[in-house]
């Protein structure tokens, strides 16, 4: 299970944000003193031949992803997910954890 963090600030404050990052479980639970509003997504990666050709996440980019995730480099099901939450979510749904 992956939480990503919806809340990914653009580099612009006017400029609505294109952006996640994975956070780490410790770091939600250092943030986060009671159980906040999220969304939970589970999916299937597709046959094999799509799967692969998804982004994911490796020891290689770990660290990376932590920083940002550019949505537009996610998968279709997690861009329609975030999308959702996006429009839902008005200050009330900032994670996402999906499997």
């Amino acid at each position: 299970t992956r939480v990503l963090d919806l809340e990914c600030q653009s580099k612009k404050e006017d400029e609505p944000s294109n952006r996640m990052r994975l956070v780490t479980r410790g770091e939600v639970l250092e943030k986060v003193t009671d159980i906040p509003p999220y969304v939970a997504l589970s999916y299937c990666w597709g046959p094999v031949g799509q799967a692969s050709t998804q982004s994911t996440t490796t020891n290689s980019n770990f660290r990376e992803r932590t920083m940002s995730i550019g949505i537009q480099t996610a998968s279709k099901a997690i861009q329609d997910a975030v999308t959702v939450c996006k429009t839902f979510r008005e200050g009330t749904c900032r994670w996402m954890l999906y499997a």
